[in-house]
């Protein structure tokens, strides 16, 4: 410590014998006569000794994934690592202070006595210079030509330190190539209508750029390329859907799903109700927007012709409440994806303020195209208002005049498309859904609870993870574990209670449950196969991002926009870029993919504030909220979105009768959404307050839209089927006919009450008349003997006319099949 305090400027020459005498005296802790000694060798007997060169893009900056891929007329990140040590000993190298040995800070040696060069066809884009006590020097370089390049990195010094240079050698790739793929990718996709065909284009061609030959892109494109994005945490995402598709596909096969949607349909009595309870729905099986499409749809798409709401509307609730809700929810398939890509995105600019769970939970109040998009299909239900497309698809449906253009395939065909379907002659409990969903939700925050636990044992055993207070159990939770662990308890359970619901008049041993524990076991296998589609999607979205990220198309965004970004301006603009490519690609997760890693880099290049900030926190927070949503909203407009074509599919619409009506509602709450969400939150207001503020002027703006000649026309009427096939009578219209719709769903309830009670009441009174009857002799007995033997003569005749009937029906009905 007191060698610390003097400096020289130049070298001793007795330099190498008096500091292995210094080294000596320290082991002996004679420390005043080596520092002494010292006072003569100073700082100057050691020199430092380049290592290594590592170029990076800013969405890598620590090089872990090893990617070889440099730009020219791009700000590349530049890291030299060297080392120090006594220049009378090459071999020697100086370490840290540990077991008695120097370090360099200790010797105090002065930086700016030492400079370092950069020769090459390269230019420096920041300061290169000694750190004061570093190992590492930080600098950005930007490749002037491209091909294979050569730098050369010096030391010069002013004593007697004689450094060897340290080269860098590669090749340099042309500026623009990183965003060529994704031009492909959205000329490819509306041309093939297949994004399965053009995300594997894509991504080839990113290997081909890499390889810089066809064949040897080929093998790398199925070789590394393919293994590493599957066999990361999108295997973990992949085997919580398995799980949770086996949830949904034994609740589907139990008639759980059914039951629950045919209760909601008794008491669906109009137009209103039939929109209103579609909404509903959207909240109820909010786990995954698959399943939403899938059941929401088909199940209620009976219930909604009848009351002749257009298949163009039932498809544009169930689309527009299945992703946005799937997306904000704690607990879905979506949060799985979301906290991987949010978890990489913070690693790419080493952002370790909070854990990527955190950084979840603190986006959702920023996620204005979702809440935007959910208060707008409540308001349009309720107010009764349509403007676009969508009026006159609904004006011909209240008119009688058909709720859907068919012109696809019939409902036969596409009931034939299910994988899963409910099993005949069981009774259907709507119970035998909510029980294992209630199970799977309510597990889950204190499985999230237990795995920070059992990570927090795991990283220092011997402790008790339950000391740690909550924030720190969550930072340190896993949640791909708790989701599987809260589906697989709900899988055990449905297994169990399937099993307990016994009737031997179904048969016996097993044949008496109301599904055999086999048999739930396949119908889970068959409802996986429900996301299969989604998942291959998936695989390939995320092999196209990761490619795409080697090529640095980060580093390309932020050197193209990072001059005109501000803090205040990326989530808008980045909202719009997702919203452009996730449009084209059809897929939100691809975007989300592509897109957070450009996002944080952007927001890095930008901001003012320090990267582990609580503002920059904030920022980063609604900058991944912009990802997000605008990946949504390209979700709901591309006629190539898995979600679209399954809502179409589930609604039995056309796709592109779909996408239309759909369209115009998305675009104006998108713009909304940045002119009342992204910008303001931006600048400093505060998004819960945004939302406050955005719903009424939403509402408004719709309204005024729906009052425009041509664009729309008077409000639709609320139509009430009679018995016979007619409107009963006239509900209203708008807000009035929506309270009055109300109205009647509550005295509907209260009926329901009154006749489960009424109904309590008769089945006593008959046990009553059973008991009185049975207690009145034989008498009575032998008077009702008599008139069952006078019964046979007349019910015989009865069957004969009832059959001869029957026969004349079904040919009747043979005719008209055959024709």
């Amino acid at each position: 410590s007191l060698s610390a305090r003097f400096t020289r400027p130049h070298p001793s020459p007795c330099r190498g014998q008096v500091l292995s005498l210094v080294r000596v005296m320290a082991l002996l802790r004679l420390f005043p006569l080596a520092s002494l000694l010292l006072f003569c060798t100073a700082y100057a007997e050691i020199c430092p000794i380049l290592q290594t060169v590592t170029i990076v893009g800013d969405e890598d900056k620590d090089d872990s994934k090893g990617w070889k891929f440099y730009l020219s007329g791009v700000k590349m990140t530049t890291k030299l690592t060297m080392s120090w040590a006594d220049t009378s000993k090459p071999q020697t190298v100086v370490g840290s202070m540990n077991g008695g040995v120097f370090s360099p800070s200790a010797l105090q040696y002065n930086a700016s006595d030492f400079g370092i060069t950069m020769s090459g066809s390269a230019k420096l884009r920041g300061e290169l210079s000694f750190p004061a006590d570093s190992t590492e020097i930080m600098t950005y370089i930007e490749f002037i030509e491209t091909g294979d390049q050569t730098l050369t990195f010096s030391v010069t010094h002013t004593g007697n330190c004689n450094v060897e240079p340290i080269e860098f050698k590669g090749y340099v790739h042309w500026k623009h190539w990183p965003i060529m793929p994704v031009f492909v990718l959205l000329i490819i996709t509306p041309l093939t209508r297949n994004v399965f065909m053009s995300l594997i284009f894509a991504a080839w061609f990113t290997s081909v750029i890499k390889e810089r030959d066809l064949w040897q892109g080929f093998m790398r494109f199925w070789g590394p390329d393919v293994v590493g994005p599957a066999f990361s945490a999108l295997g973990e995402i992949m085997m919580f859907m398995f799980v949770l598709g086996g949830v949904i596909g034994a609740s589907i096969r139990s008639g759980g799903v059914q039951d629950l949607g045919d209760r909601a349909a008794r008491f669906i009595k109009d137009s209103f109700l039939g929109q209103f309870v579609t909404f509903c729905f959207g909240w109820v099986i909010f786990m995954d927007d698959y399943s939403n499409t899938a059941i929401v749809g088909s199940t209620l798409r009976a219930v909604t012709d009848k009351v002749r709401v257009s298949r163009e509307k039932l498809s544009f609730i169930v689309d527009c409440t299945a992703s946005p809700i799937a997306g904000l929810m704690p607990l879905s398939t979506w949060i799985a994806y979301e906290l991987q890509q949010i978890g990489s995105a913070n690693e790419s600019i080493g952002f370790t303020l909070e854990d990527k769970y955190s950084m979840f939970l603190r986006s959702i109040p920023n996620r204005f195209y979702a809440w935007f998009m959910i208060a707008f299909v409540l308001f349009n239900c309720v107010s009764g208002r349509d403007w676009g497309p969508m009026y006159y698809a609904e004006k011909r449906a209240r008119a009688g005049k058909g709720v859907v253009d068919m012109g696809g395939k019939s409902e036969e065909e596409f009931e034939d498309m299910m994988p899963v379907k409910p099993k005949q002659g069981i009774p259907w409990r709507w119970y035998n859904f909510a029980i294992p969903i209630t199970v799977f939700l309510v597990s889950f925050v204190p499985l999230l609870f237990y795995s920070g636990n059992q990570n927090l044992e795991a990283k220092a055993p011997g402790i008790d993870g339950w000391s740690y207070d909550s924030k720190t159990l969550l930072q340190n939770a896993n949640a791909f574990w708790a989701l599987r662990w809260a589906a697989s308890i709900a899988a055990i359970l449905q297994i169990v209670l399937y099993s307990a619901q016994y009737d031997k008049s179904r048969g016996d041993g097993l044949d008496g449950c109301l599904l055999r524990p086999g048999e739930t076991m396949a119908a889970m296998v068959s409802g996986t196969k429900i996301y299969f589609e989604g998942m291959l999607a998936l695989l390939l979205a995320f092999i196209f991002a990761y490619n795409l990220r080697s090529l640095h198309l980060a580093t390309w965004c932020a050197e193209a926009l990072g001059d005109s970004l501000t803090a205040t301006s990326l989530p808008a603009v980045v909202f719009c870029l997702c919203c452009i490519f996730s449009m084209a690609t059809g897929t939100s997760w691809g975007t989300m993919a592509v897109f957070f890693p450009v996002a944080a880099v952007l927001l890095d290049r930008v901001s003012r504030h320090d990267t582990n900030s609580e503002a920059f926190a904030n920022e980063l927070a609604a900058t991944y909220a912009s990802v997000l949503g605008g990946s949504v909203w390209g979700d709901h407009c591309s006629p190539v979105s898995d979600t679209t074509i399954l809502s179409a599919t589930a609604s039995q619409v056309p796709l592109l009768d779909h996408t239309k009506t759909q369209l115009p509602y998305a675009l104006y709450c998108g713009i909304m959404a940045i002119l009342l969400g992204y910008l303001p939150s931006a600048s400093g207001a505060p998004a819960t307050l945004m939302l406050f503020i955005g719903w009424p002027l939403l509402c408004s703006g719709h309204l005024l839209l729906s009052l425009i000649p041509g664009l729309s026309g008077p409000p639709v009427e609320i139509f009430t089927p009679s018995p016979g096939g007619g409107q009963a009578a006239k509900a209203g219209v708008g807000f009035s006919g929506a309270f009055i719709s109300l109205q009647g769903l509550v005295k509907g309830f209260a009926q329901a009450g009154e006749e489960k009670t009424a109904n309590g009441s008769s089945k006593q009174d008959a046990a009553a008349a059973a008991a009185a009857v049975a207690a009145s002799g034989a008498t009575v007995l032998g008077r009702e003997t008599t008139k069952t033997k006078e019964k046979p003569q007349d019910q015989k005749e009865a069957e004969v006319v009832k059959e001869k009937s029957n026969g004349d029906m079904r040919q009747r009905a043979s005719s008209s099949f055959s024709v």
